[in-house]
């Protein structure tokens, strides 16, 4: 055995705090980039979720009763679920069986746009609840 075989066989990865000295990732560490990112990625949808919830009780309040149901809700939750775990699961996936950084970069990109792009529309959500309320207490005017 050559020094680059033995070299290349030991090369030791640090990956969310877990140490792996093999050439593939251990699945305790595919588990935890699942768990990770699919875990960041529901707690930025269910934020958007919660506010796009407030928006509809204001914005058509007669009409919420019919548009917000348990039934709705449901399917928003399994969505979210489901979408949060999906890129991570298929990254970890293109890390076992394909190029593991370039994987982990395609799943690093997916959810971090996933989460900013959330919490944007959370932030744009909010800042209309909160001009739409200023307004409202103010008979009309904004300034």
């Amino acid at each position: 055995m050559s020094a680059i075989t033995a070299a290349r066989t030991y090369t030791c990865n640090w990956l969310f705090f877990l140490y792996s000295c093999t050439e593939h990732f251990q699945v305790e560490s595919l588990l935890l980039v699942v768990f990770f990112f699919s875990t960041i990625g529901a707690s930025h949808l269910f934020m958007l979720a919660a506010t796009t919830d407030r928006f509809i009780a204001i914005k058509w309040s007669l009409h919420y009763t019919k548009l917000v149901t348990t039934k709705n809700m449901r399917v928003t939750t399994l969505c979210i679920w489901f979408f949060s775990f999906l890129f991570p699961v298929l990254g970890a996936l293109g890390i076992l069986f394909w190029d593991n950084f370039l994987a982990y970069s395609i799943v690093t990109v997916v959810c971090s746009s996933t989460c900013l792009l959330a919490a944007a529309c959370s932030i744009c959500l909010n800042v209309w609840l909160i001009r739409f309320a200023w307004t409202t207490l103010r008979g009309g005017k904004l300034v």
